[in-house]
């Protein structure tokens, strides 16, 4: 139901919340959040994927200097 994503946050705002700055984007011109020309007018935020299924997992290619212990019992006789 109420699922937010910090990412969708606008610069302007995620300064003002994060007390960077005194004034909120409605009240300074400097940060107020503007469309540039180049941008895609139907953008879509790109949702954060941290400790979900889509996070980013790095492929490694290199061979691990570490082995795991792995211990075993010698049967009794």
């Amino acid at each position: 139901m109420h699922d937010f994503d910090p990412a969708q946050i606008e610069p302007g705002w995620h300064a003002w919340i994060s007390y960077l700055v005194d004034k909120a984007p409605s009240e300074d011109p400097v940060i107020r959040y503007q469309r540039r020309p180049w941008e895609d007018r139907d953008a879509k935020t790109i949702p954060n994927y941290t400790l979900t299924r889509g996070a980013y997992k790095p492929y490694c290619t290199v061979k691990s200097k570490i082995a795991m212990w792995e211990p075993y019992a010698v049967e009794r006789k």
